[in-house]
């Protein structure tokens, strides 16, 4: 039985611990005030629990309004917690890929009950919420301008944090335990010969990045290479790694 505290998110908290389906993997909700729900489920998939501790009732809104993205906001924003500091939000992760299947049938008897269980009713709820943000900021070419800019004009040396020297952001191909850069070039590599680009074709690359593959492309084929950024921060180290590189002719 669910004790209602209205200081913990009211109606959001309902909805959001109703939500977690009968054959779901183990996992517990652990409320500040000492109140804890425990989900028992299916555990010939995942046989996994993990214990999720709510420090702010405005996780129950996230969770409602924005889904999985409303979780990762919560956990960013420390409205929530695992008690396994270590190993809690992998598992949370593991637990998530485990119940793909069993939360898929799920909503396919959901959708046959009608639109107002509340696995659909939560959903819909959270996709009018981006609808109306998106309709609100319609996609004009100053807005695009502006949206790039806040992303990629956070500063080169933000980047550089995560990524390896080649400054590629795209998902590298990686074999088993080996550096990043290696996986990247092995990508450039891939997408070269599957292209099968050669000295004689034009190469228009929108979306170009910081300019490691433009260099890539025209090292290894000697092609004539165009690329499009909006961003200013990645035009410039992508003109110095080009001039760097004494390709200026071809690129």
């Amino acid at each position: 039985m669910v004790r209602e505290n209205p200081l913990l998110g009211g109606t959001p908290r309902l909805r959001v611990t109703h939500c977690k389906e009968k054959s779901s993997p183990p996992r517990s909700l652990l409320e500040e005030g000492d109140t804890i729900l425990t989900f028992e489920g299916d555990k010939r998939k995942c046989s996994m629990k993990i214990v999720l501790k709510v420090h702010n009732p405005q996780f129950y809104w996230k969770i409602m309004t924005r889904a999985d993205l409303g979780l990762a906001d919560a956990y960013i924003d420390g409205d929530i917690s695992f008690t396994d500091e270590n190993e809690g939000l992998l598992n949370l992760f593991l637990i998530l890929i485990a119940s793909r299947e069993s939360k898929s049938s799920i909503l396919k008897l959901n959708k046959r009950r009608g639109w107002w269980t509340p696995l659909i009713f939560t959903a819909a709820i959270g996709s009018a919420s981006y609808f109306l943000k998106h309709f609100s900021r319609q996609n004009t070419l100053t807005q695009a301008r502006r949206n790039i800019s806040r992303h990629y004009e956070l500063s080169n040396e933000l980047f550089a944090l995560f990524l390896d020297e080649t400054m590629t952001y795209s998902t590298a191909v990686f074999k088993e335990d080996e550096d990043l850069k290696v996986a990247q070039l092995r990508k450039m590599s891939t997408l070269i010969g599957k292209a099968r680009i050669n000295e004689r074709h034009e190469v228009l690359d929108i979306g170009c990045g910081w300019g490691s593959f433009a260099i890539e492309v025209v090292n290894r084929t000697g092609c004539k290479y165009t690329g499009i950024t909006l961003s200013n921060e990645q035009l410039k180290l992508a003109e110095k790694k080009v001039k760097d590189a004494g390709l200026q002719v071809l690129i």
